[in-house]
């Protein structure tokens, strides 16, 4: 699917299979991206991203996160494929394989600069200079990562030790004060290929993907 306004505090724990652009959050992104996190794993044969695909305008995505393996011919952690000029990244981690080996940002176009504006990314590995390389150890250590502990980000003792977002993975509901507006986020809880299906009867709606869909 994809994205033509903003998708705000949305997460992924199920497996996401395409044959190109398929992504942990949106497959084709048109619009920003904030506040979301991938936890799947992502596979396509050509194009795929932890949280986009493959970015289709000059997007915003800040505050995300990829901790799935992402697996395609070109891929990242954050956005697979760039296809459009432009665009920022901010605050976004990857702790998930990518078989490009690319953390954030994928390939690009032919065209297209691949220069997108990088800030306070990181990753364990990865061959983009824009990203700060960080062990195990420095991703369980705030002090190391220059993201908002205090209104955006923290850790849970949830089995998970790396930085998480306070009201992405909350259950429901979930309050969030911290994107400019109060935010309150019922989830419907996406079980069924069903489900899934019944989603456009309500795009507006806030869905959790909670098992993997044939």
């Amino acid at each position: 699917g994809y994205n033509e306004s903003p998708v705000i505090l949305c997460g992924n724990f199920g497996k996401i299979s395409s044959y190109n652009y398929a992504g942990g959050i949106s497959g084709a992104s048109k619009d920003d991206i904030y506040g979301c996190f991938n936890k799947g794993s992502v596979t396509a044969k050509y194009t795929a991203g932890g949280v986009a695909g493959v970015a289709e305008a000059n997007n915003l995505y800040k505050e995300c996160y990829n901790s799935g393996n992402i697996s395609g011919e070109v891929s990242a952690g954050v956005i697979g494929f760039k296809n459009a000029g432009g665009g920022k990244i901010l605050r976004c981690y990857n702790i998930g394989e990518i078989s490009s080996g690319i953390a954030i940002l994928g390939g690009s176009k032919a065209g297209v600069s691949k220069l997108y504006q990088f800030a306070d990314c990181y990753a364990l590995s990865t061959s983009e200079s824009e990203v700060k390389i960080l062990s195990i150890a420095d991703f369980e250590n705030p002090d190391k990562l220059n993201f908002d502990f205090e209104n955006i980000w923290e850790y849970k003792n949830n089995g998970y030790s790396y930085p998480q977002l306070k009201y992405a993975e909350d259950k429901n509901p979930s309050l969030s004060p911290v994107w400019g507006e109060e935010i309150v986020r019922e989830y419907e809880l996406i079980e069924t290929a069903q489900d899934f299906l019944n989603i456009k009867s309500n795009p507006s709606g806030t869905y959790r993907l909670t098992k993997d869909i044939d």
